[in-house]
This record gives structure tokens, sequence and C-alpha cells, in this order.
């Protein structure tokens, strides 16, 4: 193509080496027209050209694609010769809006009313205003729209906060909805005056943990060892985590044990008592030293942590002969295992 006709006859060796040199009038005449579309074409990876617009892939067309394969050696030549944010974002983006992107999607969901506010506005302008943290303009221009609208256009999400969200198959589940109900202005607020337990106020607001319990269906969850959080709001829970607050954490979840979360998730079943199965996995040692670990010991283990007695709880008295059963392997039964067999692991560890 002609476009490389500028480039051909030069020698590779002056050319590398007025690159690293940055020598911009060499380099502006040789590849100052030469688009990133050219380089992909050379790549096999774009065709098409500024004029008739690139094709990447199946993308054809498209202003995002010729966002980025217009972008040329002169433009690029200048951002490395007097560097500025809005420069590079002038010339990538010229003055297309949100819009243009938009018609890109196809997109029945950016027809809504809630997007009016971005539709019009340029994408520069945007960036900059973004990258500055202006948040008079981001309130009024992203402020009511919620994490939800944002999946919704890339195709994850469906639905609205009044409706319920839909989450490919979750549908109206309240972990769907604290994530999607998420808004602009609430994302902005915690940019300006970023508090962690303000962040969990707004998400999860006045939720307690048995809304989520009630999600996932499981029986699990109706047993008398989880009813010292059903009633918790989980904002006020975290924020006792944030500050610390030992006692109360204890009195909450001190008594749970990892075993019955993961029933909760359905990976587990069983208790400490009968022993607990971890898919095919039953009544291992190993299955129990990490089902087996309670709310208080973690608690304790943060509170003041000490490696030592970390190991003691974990491992209690188990000795190697313990695990080694667990694996049934003929090799283990070697005299050479003999020394370390009867040893207790959480000492061996020490």
């Amino acid at each position: 193509k002609a476009i490389f006709d500028c480039v051909r006859d030069e020698e590779v060796a002056f050319f590398l080496s007025n690159l690293v040199e940055l020598n911009k009038p060499y380099l502006e005449k040789v590849v100052g027209k030469i688009q990133v579309g050219d380089v992909l074409e050379v790549a096999g990876i774009a065709s098409g050209s500024e004029l008739a617009g690139w094709k990447l892939g199946k993308l054809e067309g498209k202003d995002y694609v010729n966002t980025l394969l217009n972008i040329s050696g002169v433009e690029v030549l200048g951002w490395a010769r007097e560097f500025s944010l809005e420069r590079v974002l002038n010339d990538v983006f010229e003055a297309r809006t949100f819009a243009n992107y938009f018609d890109d999607f196809n997109a029945k969901v950016l027809d809504k009313a809630i997007f009016d506010s971005v539709r019009n506005e340029e994408v520069a302008t945007f960036i900059l205003k973004l990258v500055a943290l202006d948040k008079a303009y981001l309130e009024s221009v992203v402020g009511g729209i919620q994490v939800g609208h944002v999946l919704e256009v890339a195709g994850i999400a469906s639905g609205s906060e009044a409706d319920g969200w839909k989450l490919g198959k979750l549908e109206g589940k309240d972990y769907v909805d604290t994530l999607l109900n998420i808004s602009g202005s609430e994302i902005l607020g915690w940019a300006k005056d970023f508090a962690i337990k303000t962040v969990f106020a707004d998400v999860f607001e006045a939720r307690t943990f048995g809304e989520y319990f009630d999600d996932f269906n499981a029986k699990i969850l109706d047993k008398a060892v989880f009813d010292c959080i059903e009633t918790r709001e989980v904002a006020e829970v975290l924020g006792f985590v944030v500050d610390g607050k030992v006692a109360e954490l204890k009195a909450i979840v001190g008594e749970i044990y990892v075993g019955e979360l993961l029933e909760v998730a359905g990976i587990a079943s069983g208790s400490e008592a009968d022993g607990w199965k971890l898919g095919k996995l039953e009544d291992k040692d190993y299955v129990n030293t990490l089902l087996n670990i309670t709310g208080s010991e973690i608690i304790g283990w943060v509170e003041n942590f000490d490696l030592d007695r970390v190991f003691a709880e974990v491992f209690e008295a188990r000795t190697f002969a313990n695990y080694f059963d667990d694996f049934k392997v003929a090799a283990l039964d070697k005299a050479i295992f003999d020394c370390v067999r009867d040893e207790e692991v959480a000492f061996f560890l020490s």
C-alpha cells in the first residue's frame, strides 16, 4: 500500500537509532501518516481504512474500533513531544459523544431515559472531568445511573431497581440487588470523603444477614447456630470488623464453624460430631482440620496473632499418622516414615 512507501526503503538500523533518539522530524516524515489500523492490517488483525471504516475481526465500522485504529504516527509523536492528557483524549476521541458509542452497541437499554444525562456528553470532556474528580459535573451526568444499568449495556443484567435486577439466572436476589443498586452518586460520595463504614451503609442499607440467607434457600441456615447472626444488620457487623470489636464479633459468629459456612454454599455437609463431608471426601482428618475451625478461633488469631497458637488450634493433637491414614497410600507404610509418623503436626510445624 502507498501508505508504507515512506518507510519501505528506510534502513532498519537507521530507523531504530532515530526512534531511540526520538528524532521527531525524521519519524514524522517516515511514519507520521501510518495509522494503528495500517499496522494491525500487517498483522492480519484488521482490514479497511480510515476512509471506509476499519474492520477488526467481526466488528465493522464501529466508532470504538475507528477511535483506536485511526490514531496516526503524527499524533503519537505529538504526545511524546509534549504530553498532555487533554491533547491525547482530543486526538483519540475527537468530538465524539457517548451517543456515537451507544449506537455501536445497538442495545435498546441505551434508549432508557436514565442515560439522557450522559448521551450527548463528549467522551474526552467526560474523562478529563473524571480524572479531575469534578464532582458537580459528574453528579449531574452519571449520578442517577446504577451499576445494574451499566451491566445491562454489557448484556449481563436486566431489570431495574424497582422490579429487582436479574443477573444471569439469579433473579430478585438481595445480594444481586445490593450490588446492582449502587449508584453513581454513592460512588462519587465515597470518592469525596471515603469512609469504609459509609460504603457499607450505602451498599447494604439496613439489610440483615437473614435477608441474604433467604436468597440461598439453604436449610442449613435454619440451624440454631445461625440465630445469633440472622437478625443482625450486615453493615453493623462489618463495622465491628473494621473497629476490631472482638467481644461483639465472638458473640455473633464465635460458635460458627468453617464447615457450616461451606454447608451454606452447598460445598460441605455433616458436622463436627459426625465428621464433615467435602465433595467426595468423607470424614477425612485433613477435611475436618479445616472445617472444624470456629469463628472464635479466627477472631482470636486476628486479635493476637501467634503462629504456634494457630497450629495448635487447627491441628490440635493430630499426628502425621492421622493424615497418612486419609491418603491410604501404601508407600506411607514404609519404615522410612516411622520417624515422622507419630509426631504431632502442630509441634512439627512450630
